[in-house]
């Protein structure tokens, strides 16, 4: 199975009301997805500037369900000057 690796950028300070937290993640590409997950029952933190490894369907679209994220949404194409900062030093990832 192929995966993609994704960049932890941003995170919430707070949790829904349901017990989601924010997270927006950006792929080397400049793919950028916002999703919610909720912490706790085996599921472990993420941290900004983690990279986060995504499982791809047959299409090539990220199953964040296997992530146990419960709501997400594809975000517009990063720009280039944003990519580079965030992924400066890392050699590997897709």
């Amino acid at each position: 199975m192929d995966t993609k690796a994704f960049k932890l950028v941003s995170a919430s300070a707070n949790t829904g009301p349901f017990g989601h937290t924010g997270y927006i993640v950006v792929a080397r590409d400049g793919d950028g997805w916002e999703v919610e997950r909720i912490i706790g029952s085996g599921n472990p933190t993420w941290t900004k500037g983690d990279i986060i490894i995504v499982p791809l369907d047959l299409n090539g679209r990220p199953q964040w369900e296997r992530l146990s994220c419960e709501v997400t949404r594809p975000l517009a194409q990063c720009p280039p000057d944003l990519l580079k900062k965030w992924w400066r030093g890392y050699k590997t990832g897709a």
